[in-house]
């Protein structure tokens, strides 16, 4: 039993993908964006608990990342508080 015709399927592929993939300027847009909010001051603070708890390293981390991430925004968004409450304290 044959399958589809080659020139079919390539057809076919390429009009999906024209109507389902988004454009090289899109994709560069949302890569600047993720870059620029990466750098953000909790973004790095997340980052850094997520190391801490063994990312890049075969583990619970990694089994368990959903769960992970969940406790270290938590962790970042109670510190955060925390310091707000003291400048509001002292001032």
């Amino acid at each position: 039993m044959e399958g589809f015709p080659r020139d079919v399927l390539i057809t076919a592929k390429a009009a999906i993908n024209a109507i389902s993939l988004p454009d090289l300027a899109a994709v560069r847009a949302d890569a600047a964006l993720f870059q620029r909010l990466f750098r953000g001051v909790q973004a790095q603070r997340r980052m850094a608990g997520l190391f801490e708890r063994g990312l890049r390293t075969r583990g619970r981390t990694e089994l368990d990342l959903g769960d992970v991430l969940g406790a270290v925004a938590r962790r970042a968004d109670r510190e955060r508080d925390s310091a707000k409450s003291r400048a509001w304290s002292t001032s």
